[in-house]
Order: C-alpha cells, then sequence, then structure tokens
C-alpha cells in the first residue's frame, strides 16, 4: 500500500509541474495578446483628421497588410489561450482525483493510477506531436493565403507542405489511437493484432525482433488487452534500452497457464538494484509491469546480468483469465 501511495503522489508531483508549464503558457499567451492589441491600438489610435490633412488615404489603408497581420497573430494567441486554459482545467480535475485517491485509499486506487497514467502519456503525446504540428500548419496557412494573390507559385508550394504535414499529423493521431485501443484487436483477434504489434515496432527499429504466438481464445476482451498491453511493454522496453540486436518473444498456451517469455541480447541489468533506484527515484516500469501481472494473477520472473542480456518469464492462469476461478 505505501509503494502505491507513492506512485500517486509522483503522479501527482508530475502533473503539479505539467499544470505550472500550461500556466507559463497561458502567461505568454497574454502577454503576446497584450503586446498585439496595444500596437492595433496605437496605429488604430492616431487622428484620421492628420491623414486627411495630407492624403486622402485613412490609417486603415496605410497600415492594411501590417493591420490584417497583426489581428491575424491575435486571433491566434487568443485560440492558444483558449486551448490551454481548457488543458489546465482538465490537470485541476486530474489533481483533484488524485488527492480523493491519495486521502480515500481503497483497493481500485492503483487500476486507477495506471489509467491516470495512460490518459496523461497519451495527452503529452498530442500535445507535443499533433497539436504543435496543427499549430505550425495554421501559421503556414496563413502564409500562403498572402501569397495567393502576389505569388501563386510559392503559395502552392506552402499548399504542398501543409499537405505534407496534415498528413504527418494524421498518422501521428492514428497511432495515438491505437495506443489507446488497436481497432484490428476486435476485428483480427489476439494473435494477429499481437503480431501486427510485433511487426510494427520491427520496422521501426534497427533489432530484429523474432516471434512464435499463440492464439488466445478468451470472452474477457478487458483481459485479453490488459495482456497485449503487458507485451507491447516488454518488447518496447526492450527496443528502447537493451541495445541489443536481436529480441525473442514466444508467447504459448501451456493448458493450465499461458506463458509469454521475451528475451534479448543485450547489455542487461541488474534486477534487485534497477527496482531499488524506481524505488528510490518513483520511476516505476517493472514495478508497473509487475502490478499489471498481479491484477491478471500472474507471475513474472525477471534474469538479467550485465552483458548477457534479459529474460522476462510471465506465467497467466488461463482458469482465473477464462473466468472459471473465484477472485478472492
Amino acid at each position: 500500500m505505501k509503494e502505491k501511495k507513492e506512485i500517486l503522489e509522483k503522479l501527482y508531483d508530475d502533473f503539479i509541474k505539467e499544470r505550472d508549464s500550461i500556466q507559463e503558457k497561458i502567461n505568454e499567451c497574454k502577454n503576446k495578446i497584450s503586446e498585439v492589441s496595444s500596437y492595433i491600438d496605437n496605429i488604430t489610435g492616431i487622428e484620421d483628421s492628420y491623414f486627411k490633412f495630407f492624403s486622402p488615404r485613412n490609417v486603415e489603408t496605410i497600415y492594411k497588410d501590417s493591420l490584417a497581420e497583426n489581428r491575424s497573430l491575435k486571433t491566434l494567441y487568443e485560440k492558444e489561450y483558449q486551448t490551454y486554459m481548457k488543458e489546465k482545467e482538465i490537470i485541476e480535475n486530474r489533481l483533484r482525483k488524485i488527492e480523493f485517491l491519495i486521502t480515500h485509499p481503497n483497493n481500485d486506487m492503483y487500476e486507477l493510477e495506471i489509467q491516470e497514467t495512460e490518459r496523461k502519456r497519451i495527452a503529452r503525446d498530442l500535445h507535443d506531436s499533433s497539436l504543435q504540428n496543427l499549430t505550425h500548419t495554421i501559421h503556414e496557412l496563413e502564409l500562403a493565403s498572402k501569397y495567393i494573390d502576389k505569388d501563386p507559385i510559392q503559395a502552392k508550394l506552402e499548399l504542398a507542405s501543409i499537405s505534407k504535414h496534415i498528413k504527418e499529423v494524421i498518422n501521428e493521431i492514428r497511432t495515438t489511437i491505437f495506443d489507446l485501443r488497436p481497432m484490428q484487436f476486435d476485428d483480427l483477434g489476439f494473435k494477429e493484432s499481437v503480431e501486427q504489434l510485433v511487426n510494427k515496432m520491427k520496422d521501426e527499429s534497427s533489432i530484429n525482433i523474432v516471434f512464435e504466438i499463440d492464439d488466445l481464445d478468451l470472452n474477457n476482451k478487458t483481459a485479453l488487452l490488459a495482456i497485449f498491453r503487458i507485451v507491447q511493454e516488454c518488447v518496447n522496453n526492450a527496443v528502447r534500452h537493451s541495445d541489443g540486436s536481436l529480441i525473442n518473444v514466444k508467447m504459448k498456451d501451456k493448458g493450465a497457464f499461458f506463458n509469454i517469455e521475451i528475451s534479448d541480447d543485450g547489455k542487461g541489468f541488474e534486477v534487485e538494484e534497477v527496482l531499488q533506484n524506481e524505488k528510490l527515484n518513483h520511476h516505476f516500469g517493472l514495478m508497473i509491469l509487475e502490478e499489471r501481472v498481479n491484477i491478471l494473477h500472474g507471475t513474472i520472473d525477471f534474469k538479467s546480468e550485465k552483458d548477457k542480456g534479459t529474460n522476462i518469464n510471465i506465467q497467466l492462469p488461463l482458469d482465473y483469465l477464462k473466468g472459471n476461478l473465484e477472485v478472492e
């Protein structure tokens, strides 16, 4: 229970930092809006009589392009401000939920923490990639609109660049949706979904990944998705941290158990040392993996040595997964 509370407290601290970061962006937007508004007010506040005396043109005509550009910027900054305000509100709601979980511990606390961690990761991914790219695309659209009459060729080049960036954003959002719940998981089934996941990781890395995967026929879709996430986490860790050249993934139906074995030929690590460091530094990679397995009433065994690779062996009881055992 103490470790679970520490995880929630660390998550709470992370959300505080994220909220403070967004608040800084809100303040920056306020300053930008104020600067642009002051510029517009200064220009439009010039006495019209001054211009009428020397020229039939008015302020709006003389400073037409500059005013249009600054008004466009003001609209953009105001939209960014509203976006950041909504993000801040979402984070504050999460902070209130975590505060409640810390002060009212219960058996579902850790499962809820995992959900919040996933939501946080997805929110960060969307903010750091898709949202930033869409903001950049807005700037490109505004630039292209200015070129349409003056330089059609340049406008076409800008629109081609915009099309490319929009396709990139679509791919990023598709990846995020896949992380939420793989769509082919419902269409293709468990075995094919895991194979597609492993092949995708193989294509995106320089590590060779070989696999043998048995199908797993369960009515409990939540359990299947939980197993999918366990495999995803193990393989992802091996790809990112092993510095090896080969990863083996074996998922076998052993009758009483569904066995998952993932090994690599990488640099390895001292298991106890890593677990201790996670507790001290509030990093919970292996601990969260253990909790995911424990939730399914399974067992997990880490074997690793420096420069001798890593082997993770997981056994999940099929009777429990199929609902034939009572939950204590």
